[in-house]
């Protein structure tokens, strides 16, 4: 698999190709396999770029001390980027509760910061809106929304939408498709009793629940229109794609390198809670969560 080709390298003591000079991107977000690769490729200088407080992918495997054992192994000159050139100054203000280096260009306009109900936000989206959100089911539920008025919207993430069609096929394997509202809960609870069991984190007991409720927004939104759990699954992978789209739903962690002129946070007040009990590290990873949402806004 992919991790293999990485740890191969290292486990076997390969040495790739060698360059004058070597690029590297999201330098936070390296895991150790890849970093141990990406010091066997340069012969000559690094240039690291990344962003400590968009480290974002510890569940992913992520180091989050990449940046610094990539800055010690090559003793490095760290050059600071404070200048934000894409948002405005107000919405920048919001993000230096948690950054406060960070600085408007010269330019930045104000922009426009407000703050209401999901419901009339819905009501009045634009062509290149972004909905960003920590929880699954709130973009399911507004992109929903938004198709049954006629409006081409996509949740980002097919990875997410091949997860929840899963889940839909595990549940129709207790249930008949009548009861399949029923069967969800029952589901739902099956696993996460075996969290229980195995002393899962609360985090993972969240995430969990999040797939539960992306999976009742879903049937609930389409349910009527499918005869069963197959059809609901081809139709939830439908509505989570990466094509082209009027407006977009993201999670926070999809969005992180994306921009547009208009970006609606949903459930702002939960930002940086995260699902349950938190350790240090997550409590880090929420609150980095939060600034990538603050920092995707153009106007």
């Amino acid at each position: 698999d992919f991790t293999d080709m990485l740890w191969l390298c290292e486990r076997w003591e390969l040495h790739p190709f060698m360059w004058n000079w070597h690029m590297e991107e999201e330098l936070q977000d390296l895991n150790a396999c890849q970093r141990a690769l990406a010091l066997k490729l340069s012969r000559g200088r690094i240039i690291g770029v990344g962003d400590l407080r968009q480290s974002i992918m510890a569940w992913a495997g992520a180091d989050i001390r990449s940046w610094e054992a990539f800055k010690l192994a090559t003793n490095a000159q760290e050059l600071p980027l404070s200048i934000c050139y894409r948002c405005p100054s107000s919405h920048l203000e919001l993000a230096r509760e948690i950054v406060p280096e960070i600085e408007a260009r010269p330019d930045a306009p104000v922009g426009i910061l407000e703050e209401g109900s999901i419901g009339p936000v819905l009501n009045n989206a634009a062509q290149d809106d972004l909905f960003l959100c920590r929880r699954t089911a709130p973009l399911i539920r507004g992109c929903l929304y938004l198709i049954a008025r006629g409006i081409k919207a996509r949740v980002r993430g097919k990875e997410i939408g091949a997860k929840l069609a899963e889940a839909a096929k595990e549940v129709a394997l207790g249930c008949e498709w009548a009861n399949f509202r029923d069967g969800v809960l029952a589901w739902w609870r099956e696993r996460h009793a075996e969290l229980e069991d195995h002393n899962a984190s609360e985090k993972r007991k969240g995430e969990l629940l999040d797939i539960a409720q992306g999976l009742l927004a879903a049937y609930e939104g389409i349910g009527k229109e499918c005869t069963s759990a197959d059809e609901l699954a081809k139709k939830i992978k439908a509505i989570f794609a990466d094509e082209n789209a009027a407006v977009w739903f993201s999670s926070i962690h999809r969005a992180k390198g994306l921009e547009a002129h208009r970006v609606i946070v949903m459930e702002f007040d939960k930002l940086g809670e995260g699902f349950g009990f938190q350790s240090k590290t997550e409590r880090e990873q929420e609150m980095n969560l939060k600034y990538v949402a603050l920092t995707r806004s153009m106007h």
